[in-house]
């Protein structure tokens, strides 16, 4: 809208396609760009709320027709304690992260908002982005072992590649968003995102092959790798996608193999050729000779 001023800006990558190993390097390579960077679960007030009683408390509640307690009421309001940090982004039981610098002396202010029933920290700090890891799926119609029966649900365990039911099954290794924002005006904090967005291009890529997923034929037919606007695959989920026929990056309903993948598909791109070409001019040059 003209004229509309906006406080708050933010910058999105739509899917980051990672390994275990990946989130691991990500994060050794964000620690050494900035040492006092924290990584913590997305919802960090987690660990001061009592869910063994609030859990109690909703299935009574379910029982007697009554409406299901929020979760605020079960929580502690801590002082000047901290969240639980993650050593890096490569916890496997972890999907969700909160990545922020936090400053010298650094201190939470926590709050409780009762209209959207949160336990909130006021206070902070103002270089941070959001950060969530995919996982791995089987989506093939013959299993009925996920949730309701549905076979595209992703594993929980980020670290634990599903048994395939026969050499033929496809396994996608699904990606997920990365969000950072800073107020309008915050040039320190505009410069952190961007700053973190360049450690993530310095190991990934967006030069991918679509998958046509009924046929399972690369998208056009040579095979040729195009430039996704919104996706990046890490080096070492390429390496994961390169290693079985039918292992494939996922987004979106979207399926990819890496770039090169299909280089056998175009005799007229390989390396060779020019090799052969350069030998076979030299004899021609050289008969001409004698």
């Amino acid at each position: 809208m003209p004229g509309y001023w906006k406080p708050f800006r933010v910058k999105v990558l739509e899917c980051v396609i990672m390994t275990r190993d990946d989130a691991f390097a990500f994060s050794e390579a964000l620690r050494a760009a900035f040492p006092r960077i924290r990584f913590l679960r997305h919802d960090y007030s987690d660990k001061f709320i009592d869910y063994p009683a609030w859990r109690q408390a909703c299935r009574e509640a379910d029982a007697a027709g009554r409406m299901t307690p929020r979760r605020y009421a079960f929580a502690r309001l801590p002082k000047d304690e901290g969240p639980d940090y993650f050593p890096s982004l490569a916890e496997v039981l972890e999907k969700n992260h909160y990545v922020c610098v936090e400053p010298p002396n650094w201190r939470p202010r926590w709050r409780l908002r009762h209209r959207a029933g949160l336990l909130e920290n006021a206070h902070l700090p103002r270089l941070r982005f959001t950060f969530w890891r995919g996982g791995f799926s089987c989506p093939d119609p013959r299993r009925t072992d996920g949730l309701h029966g549905n076979p595209h649900l992703p594993t929980h365990n980020l670290d634990l590649q599903p048994d395939t039911i026969d050499s033929r099954e496809p396994i996608a290794l699904e990606g997920h968003r990365m969000l950072g924002g800073w107020t309008k005006g915050d040039d320190v904090a505009q410069a952190f995102v961007h700053k973190v967005w360049r450690i993530l291009g310095k190991m990934s890529t967006n030069r991918l092959v679509c998958i046509d997923r009924r046929t399972l034929q690369p998208i056009p037919p040579d095979g040729s790798a195009s430039t996704e606007a919104y996706v990046r695959a890490a080096y070492d989920a390429l390496r994961w996608a390169r290693g079985r026929r039918h292992n494939y990056l996922a987004w979106n309903n979207h399926w990819y193999k890496p770039e090169r993948y299909f280089d056998w598909l175009r005799p007229e791109d390989n390396a060779e050729e020019p090799k052969l070409k350069t030998r076979a001019a030299n004899r021609a040059r050289t008969s001409k000779g004698r």
